[in-house]
């Protein structure tokens, strides 16, 4: 009887670490938009700290949008950028239009696009 407990107990806390992990990974991957060959993160309230240091406002609306740039689609491995018209866009950060900042404007928000390559994010550039 013991071993019997102890066996479904196990195999109980086995199902939960694993159910555990795979809800983890699934979320753990930033968004990412490939804009004009180079790669952009989409960055919202979890990235607040990478939107910072990059020199924006926390806070990411609409009024930042500044001209579209594109029109944007959603995909399962991230955004791309889309041949027709859609209720998505990616546009010039209007405080300090730059190549390194842009806006995507979506149907749940706005997010900050942040230029991403090896040598890690690049904020707003000082002129």
């Amino acid at each position: 009887m013991k071993k019997r407990i102890f066996a479904l107990s196990f195999i109980l806390i086995l199902i939960f670490v694993f159910a555990g992990c795979s809800q983890q990974e699934s979320g753990a991957k930033a968004q990412m938009i490939v804009y004009n060959n180079s790669q952009y993160a989409i960055c919202g309230e979890g990235e607040s700290s990478v939107i910072k240091d990059c020199g924006l406002p926390e806070e990411i609306n609409e009024s930042m949008a500044g001209n579209r740039l594109e029109y944007v689609e959603e995909t399962k491995g991230g955004f791309v950028i889309s041949d027709r018209q859609t209720d998505m866009e990616l546009c010039e950060y209007a405080p300090h239009p730059n190549s390194n900042v842009f806006i995507l404007k979506t149907t749940d928000g706005c997010y900050a696009a942040i230029k991403y390559d090896a040598s890690g994010y690049h904020g707003i550039e000082e002129e």
